[in-house]
């Protein structure tokens, strides 16, 4: 009879979030859809597992613990029968932590889902989050936006930067006229990087929908708190104009003392976001201001230069493979073919994997493949396990899920440990300077600090 596996100590990796900026782990495929995987059950009860909850970091029974996650609308099935089946994993979430849901408003920014379709699901949209919120606690919803970056691409049906900003306000007025209080966190959406004047066009977004979040206006059910996207485009000195005119407003404190970014976790900004926060949380009074950001994918950023992280413990580094060991394939940026090359520059094994698209048939499954990954040790730790019917051994679907658990710890442990570093070298200079220049009477119309 196969009984659940727990790891003995499971590494909590919740603890690095703690004084510092906190990043959703945006759950993929690998995550979550793949648990209906016939292929996969089959394989889980082979190595003598009951449930995949072990493969869940939001579990208390996960080889890892890490309760804060993200989950997309946009290629989400909003049904709310067949989204507790087909991601079950996010549904089932034990630990005390936090799950975002975001609005899908990317999907319409990279042309995935139409305006018209994305507007015509939203009543649909709401009942979907309403249940989370209803079964999960600390559930934080981002109010349903238009990105600018549709506009700037031309995405049909959005034909200015104007139209995607009362197409926002619009979404999320009528999304808090209709929400029940309590049941999450709505966050009002700010976006206007992409096709605006970079910082000025941030301000002017913020002003025209800063009402949405007033608790005289529109009660309990206004908005409580702030996701901010398109950061990508501006430097991070450019957000404190933003910070500045919110501080002020009084709009940062209270009820509205979150603040999310969108998109952004590489590890400067990650530190540089904990320093904001540190200082907000003073200038405040409140210990409990918040910057969150999140990862679209942590496969995705190791893979980027056909890298991989190793080591254990807080020790972590980036090193990057051979380049005869990286092949170009399509859309497959570098599916990496992972084969000892004999010549003493090759590595039998990795916790890497190709940029977006993930091509896991590519990946040699041997006995070494977890070694130095949380799973070493573990029932997964076998080839037999792992491989595929590809007779050149690639991955099979729980091999799939198994790496992407893994490199998901990597990730965490691998960002937090570099951020911290930045923020032991500059936190003395730095948040005295974000206090001075957030209280200051006058707005920072040209940026006062230089972030390193």
């Amino acid at each position: 009879m196969s009984l659940p596996f727990r790891a003995a100590h499971p590494p909590d990796l919740g603890q690095l979030t703690r004084n510092r900026a906190l990043i959703f782990i945006a759950l993929q495929p690998f995550n979550t859809t793949l648990v209906n995987d016939p292929r996969a059950k089959e394989l889980l009860a082979y190595a003598g597992l009951k449930s995949f909850d072990v493969l869940n970091f939001q579990h208390e029974s996960g080889a890892f613990h890490y309760p804060h996650a993200l989950l997309s609308a946009g290629n989400a099935n909003l049904n709310v029968v067949a989204s507790q089946n087909e991601v079950s994993p996010v549904w089932r979430r034990n630990l005390a932590g936090t799950t975002f849901l975001d609005s899908g408003g990317f999907s319409v920014a990279t042309g995935a889902l139409s305006v018209q379709a994305y507007f015509q699901r939203r009543r649909q949209l709401w009942a979907w989050q309403a249940a989370f919120g209803a079964q999960l606690d600390n559930v934080i919803v981002a109010g349903m936006d238009v990105p600018t970056a549709a506009f700037r691409k031309g995405i049909p049906g959005i034909g200015s930067y104007q139209s995607c900003l009362l197409r926002t306000e619009s979404n999320i007025r009528d999304q808090v006229r209709a929400r029940t209080p309590g049941l999450y966190r709505l966050l009002n959406v700010i976006q206007g990087m992409t096709a605006g004047t970079g910082p000025h066009s941030l301000v002017h977004w913020y002003r025209h929908i800063q009402h949405l979040s007033d608790v005289h206006l529109w009660g309990e059910q206004a908005c409580e708190g702030w996701a901010l996207g398109g950061l990508w485009w501006l430097e991070p000195e450019d957000l404190l104009l933003l910070l500045w005119h919110m501080y002020h407003d009084g709009m940062l404190s209270g009820r509205n003392n979150w603040l999310h970014i969108f998109g952004v976790t590489e590890a400067r900004m990650v530190a540089i976001f904990s320093l904001i926060q540190r200082a907000l949380r003073y200038l405040l009074q409140d210990p409990n201001f918040t910057i969150s950001c999140d990862s679209s994918n942590p496969t995705k950023n190791m893979g980027k230069g056909g890298s991989r992280y190793v080591g254990t413990g807080n020790v972590v580094a980036t090193q990057r493979l051979p380049d005869r060991l990286l092949k170009s394939d399509g859309i497959h940026r570098f599916p990496i073919q992972f084969v000892d090359d004999h010549e003493g520059d090759g590595f039998p094994y990795t916790t890497a994997v190709p940029f977006s698209g993930f091509a896991p048939w590519q990946i040699l499954a041997t006995a070494d493949l977890l070694k130095g990954t949380v799973l070493e040790g573990t029932p997964f730790h076998s080839a037999l396990i792992l491989q595929g019917d590809n007779p050149n051994g690639g991955l099979n679907p729980l091999g799939q899920m198994v790496m992407a658990f893994a490199n998901t710890e990597a990730f965490l442990r691998q960002t937090y440990a570099t951020a911290d570093r930045y923020i032991a070298a500059h936190e003395r200079n730095l948040v005295p300077a974000i206090v001075a220049t957030l209280r200051s009477a006058t707005p920072p119309l040209t940026p006062p600090i230089a972030f390193p």
